[in-house]
C-alpha cells in the first residue's frame, strides 16, 4: 500500500546542515513534519509534543537519553553536541549560557519510502 505524503507538511530533518538554518523558526507544539531519510525519502510523520527553551547547562539526563544516541551522562551529550556544532558552524562559541531549543516529538505515522 502506498502512502501519500501530505504536501502541506514541512520536512523534519534532524541535525543542522550549516548556518543556513540559523533563521529557522522555533518548533511549535502540535506541528507535524515529514521525517525524511538520508536520501530525502519520506519515512514517517512526527508531531512535536513539547518545546523547552533552555540554556545548554539546563539540559537534563532525560533529554540526553531521549535523544536515542545512547547518552547516559549529560556531559557526554554536551561534548558530542559541542563537537558537532563547532564543526558545523565555524566560529560558534558555546558556553553554559548558550540557548538551545529542546524538542520532544513522537512518530504518528510510518510511511513507505518507496511509495
Amino acid at each position: 500500500m502506498k502512502t501519500r505524503v501530505p504536501p502541506e507538511l514541512p520536512p523534519f530533518e534532524l541535525a543542522y546542515p550549516g548556518p543556513l538554518r540559523d533563521d529557522e523558526p522555533l518548533p511549535v507544539v502540535g506541528q507535524r513534519y515529514v521525517l525524511v531519510d538520508s536520501d530525502s525519502r519520506p519515512v514517517g510523520v512526527v508531531k512535536t509534543t513539547e518545546v523547552r527553551i533552555v540554556t545548554i547547562d539546563g539540559i537534563d539526563l532525560d533529554i540526553a537519553r531521549e535523544e536515542g544516541e545512547g547518552y547516559e551522562l549529560v556531559a557526554s551529550w554536551r561534548e558530542a553536541h559541542e563537537r558537532f556544532w563547532t564543526a558545523s558552524v565555524p566560529g560558534i562559541t558555546i558556553d553554559d549560557a548558550t540557548v538551545v531549543a529542546a524538542e520532544r516529538f513522537r512518530l504518528v505515522e510510518r510511511l513507505d519510502p518507496d511509495a
